[in-house]
């Protein structure tokens, strides 16, 4: 009997044995298989904000052109997916959709055979015209352009909107070669994303995290419209609401999550970061906002400079309006290493410029092979990776001239070498003796765009330090905040570098930024400045280029700035110059105050106030009779703004690969 037991015993540790190397060998087979999974070449264009209206109509010429130069580029890259995080039109109108769709047939064909997979979420400017109150008429629209049922969707959300409890959201996922794509349009216009939302984007998660690809390490591939708190861009101008986004993926290291929104410079090396995953927010297709002080002390609150007496040269840099068409361009590699380049796109493909570094991720299964993280912040290899060399560098020969004249200085020095990787230059004045008295000017350099050549800079310093003989030194600073490894010095004045005048001065102010609101010197006698503006592709955010804005500050009247006292009979007259082949127009818009203390908009552009000036004309005087013209008794208390504005002949408007512009301005001034 103990024999049958011994046997039955070593018989059962047999079978066990067995069991435990068959489950081994599976789980290495399963393992081997995972790791061994090989991916299909995929290529993604990745692009955003481009606020479509329709052709030709405010800001829309760049829009159309980008969006344009954007298809026509991923069409030459052969990208299978057109992956685009929202705000693609400007607003919920069909109009918007058409050219959006005319842009796509001008590129691709009518044949919907040849098109890529287009992959699109709602951002804010899908939501707006109808109103959140509305919310089914915005989100059909986008239904019905977004191409969301094709074959490749695997699920679509069933939440319905919290409002009006009928309209199922446009959130879904689909799989494409074997990567998942996630487009989270979220619950409204503000990014939100509602627990009965979150709870089943986190199913989906568990069922994607199954995919061979992802378990391999490979990407996931998110699409949501608003900035990552405490992640990209330190999360400047982030919402509250993108906190989901930053729960809901925490445990997937291997998602890409790709945002719009801010209109940042997508060139910038800080776009990305790696924290629990990867957060990339990407460059506006339209516009750019340069909202960067410098990279010290504002937009990325990283360093603390600790001096005083800091003088911004440019105030708050505030809000700029720029020519970027930045598209990102996704490869995943048959080893399934994925990689990102940044483009500026052109017309023809050809002309596309590579930005910056190539991202690149390996295989991505824990957060320990997070390569862009914080701490590459302030690292100076980075830069090394930026310039194949250790930084930024002025040419042997450069140098920076300074003159005083009457408690003022006027400096001049060239970019560095690598200019389109200078994020601001640091101006230091102070004490040639005994190095006393410090002061340091700040300002961002060109980094929010791309240009083809280096500027030279020249700026008249107010209140510098008290001294007899100065030194003055110029230091450039890159995306890390690492200094160039020169310095631009000068200890001797030169007599030889003449002030401008001080009225090209504020003209030059108002030229640098056309779009931001300057007190401009208006008087009887006139600004008697001379200045040429020049402006590429579009006529305006709002109908027409804010040339000139008088803007009043709080506690600031009107009749501060204007010496006009007989307000029936005022007029406001400029002198311009017209040196284009086709003619322009000017036009005003004025904003009152009425007597409930509401702001009311007297002209917005209107044809029937537009004064042509024609083709290649000489100076010219042209009026405007403000009470008769305007039907509106004016005086100094109630006028909140004047802007003049200007805008191209309709058929170089028409020109459907954009216009430029060029005029001058020599006298503005209100008379009575």
């Amino acid at each position: 009997m103990m024999d049958v037991k011994k046997k039955l015993s070593i018989t059962s540790f047999i079978i066990f044995i067995i069991i435990l190397l068959a489950c081994a060998s599976a789980c290495k087979k399963n393992e081997e298989s995972t790791d061994s999974y090989e991916f299909t070449p995929l290529t993604v264009s990745v692009f955003a904000d481009v606020q479509l209206e329709r052709e030709n109509v405010g800001n829309t010429r760049n829009a159309y052109l980008s969006l344009k130069n954007h298809l026509k580029y991923s069409k030459s890259i052969g990208a299978e997916v057109v992956f685009m995080p929202g705000d693609v039109v400007n607003k919920a109108d069909e109009t918007c959709y058409e050219a959006y769709e005319r842009a796509i047939c001008a590129v691709y064909g009518d044949d919907e055979n040849d098109y890529p997979e287009f992959i699109y979420c709602m951002g804010n400017h899908e939501w707006w015209g109808p109103g959140e109150k509305d919310v089914g008429t915005a989100v059909s629209l986008f239904e019905k352009h977004a191409r969301i049922n094709t074959d490749c969707l695997v699920k679509k959300s069933e939440v319905k909107y919290y409002l009006d409890k009928s309209t199922t959201l446009p959130t879904y996922y689909k799989v494409i070669k074997g990567i998942p794509f996630i487009v989270i349009s979220g619950n409204d216009s503000s990014g939100r994303i509602e627990s009965d939302l979150k709870k089943e984007i986190a199913e989906w998660l568990k069922e994607i995290s199954n995919l061979p690809s992802v378990k391999a390490g490979g990407p996931i591939i998110v699409a949501y419209h608003y900035p990552i708190q405490r992640v990209t861009y330190k999360g400047e101008n982030a919402g509250t609401h993108s906190a989901a986004i930053n729960e809901l993926f925490k445990d997937y290291p291997s998602a890409i999550v790709f945002t719009g929104d801010t209109h940042f410079n997508g060139v910038n090396e800080r776009t990305i970061n790696q924290v629990n995953f990867t957060a990339i927010n990407i460059g506006s297709s339209s516009y750019s906002r340069n909202m960067s002080l410098s990279a010290a002390n504002y937009q990325y609150d990283n360093v603390n400079l600790d001096y005083k007496d800091k003088n911004l040269l440019t105030g708050e840099s505030g809000f700029k309006c720029e020519y970027t068409a930045t598209m990102h361009v996704i490869n995943v590699e048959a080893s399934g290493k994925t990689s990102i380049d940044r483009y500026y796109t052109a017309d023809k493909p050809e002309d596309a410029v590579k930005l910056g570094l190539t991202w690149v991720f390996p295989l991505i299964k824990d957060k320990s092979e997070f390569i862009y993280t914080n701490e590459r912040i302030e690292n100076r290899q980075w830069a090394n990776k930026l310039y194949g060399k250790d930084g930024l560098i002025w040419a042997d020969g450069e140098k920076v001239g300074y003159n005083v004249e009457n408690g003022k200085m006027f400096v001049s020095f060239n970019d560095v070498t690598d200019y389109n990787c200078a994020e601001h230059y640091r101006i230091e004045i102070k004490d040639a003796f005994d190095g006393q008295n410090v002061k340091y000017y700040d300002f961002t350099g060109h980094y929010y765009k791309y240009d083809k050549g280096a500027h030279s800079y020249h700026f008249v310093l107010e209140d510098i330090p008290l001294a007899t003989e100065y030194s003055v030194k110029v230091t450039a600073y890159d995306f890390f905040d690492n200094p160039s490894l020169n310095e631009l010095i000068a200890t001797e004045e030169d007599e030889t570098l003449l002030f401008p005048d001080e009225i090209d001065v504020k003209a030059a102010e108002t030229y640098s930024d056309i779009s931001r609101r300057v007190n401009y010197d208006v008087t009887v006698g006139g600004s008697n400045s001379s200045v040429e503006y020049y402006y590429r592709g579009i006529s305006a955010y709002s109908g027409g280029m804010m040339l000139c804005q008088f803007v009043f500050k709080e506690g600031l009247s009107i009749k501060d700035q204007l010496s006009v006292t007989d307000w029936s009979n005022a007029k406001l007259t400029v002198k311009v110059k017209n040196p284009n082949d086709f003619d322009i127009y000017f036009g005003l818009d004025i904003i009152v105050k009425e007597s409930n203390s509401q702001q009311r908009v007297l002209d917005d552009f209107s044809s029937s106030r537009r004064i042509k000036a024609e083709a290649g004309s000489d100076w010219l005087t042209i009026e405007w009779d403000l009470n008769s013209e305007y039907g509106y008794h004016f005086n100094s208390d109630i006028i909140e703004r004047i802007t003049l504005k200007v805008s191209a002949d309709q058929f170089a408007v028409d020109n459907e690969n954009g216009y430029e512009m060029s005029f001058y301005i020599d006298d503005i001034d209100i008379i009575d």
